[in-house]
């Protein structure tokens, strides 16, 4: 069951809609830029290992002070265009309110760089999709088993085929 955070703004609003595409099972999960650790304590409660990181070192402390108890979350300070990060080590990488802050296609490659085949990405944007970016990702509906997939609004999932290689 996921923990009840009172706090709102907008990017709490999408967390549950969130946790609803999050697949069954996950081993690893990866929150990229987790800022106060809101929705990475939220992935706690259905990933065996979350990874929370923010190149902010104000807001990996308040992530800190926010998962403090929890076994299962690490908080690393660093960005996710420089720091060295396995690649498709995680069945999970969420990027709420990120995509904006990183050059978009170098950004969502490296994004998918760090989903392992079968694995997803969930990424909320700061504004609606109004063409598929570059990379071949597009805003879909309904939701397909590979691919892209949204849900209306901003809010997309990215599913790595099983079979897929860079």
């Amino acid at each position: 069951m996921p923990v009840k955070i009172k706090a709102w703004n907008h990017n709490t609003y999408y967390h549950r809609a969130l946790l609803r595409l999050v697949p069954a099972h996950v081993e690893r999960g990866l929150d990229v830029g987790c800022g106060d650790g809101t929705f990475a304590r939220r992935l706690a409660s259905v990933c065996r290992q979350v990874t929370a990181m923010d190149a902010d070192q104000e807001q990996v402390e308040f992530s800190r002070l926010t998962c403090a108890g929890l076994d299962n979350v690490e908080i690393r300070q660093g960005d996710v265009m420089s720091m060295d990060l396995e690649q498709e080590a995680f069945d999970l990488v969420t990027a709420l309110a990120v995509v904006h802050h990183l050059p978009l296609e170098s950004g969502l490659g490296k994004l998918r760089s760090l989903v392992r085949p079968g694995g997803r990405l969930l990424v909320l944007g700061s504004g609606p999709t109004t063409r598929p970016p570059a990379t071949g990702c597009a805003t879909m509906r309904p939701a397909r088993p590979t691919g892209c997939s949204s849900v209306p609004g901003d809010r997309t999932a990215w599913r790595r085929p099983p079979s897929a290689r860079r």
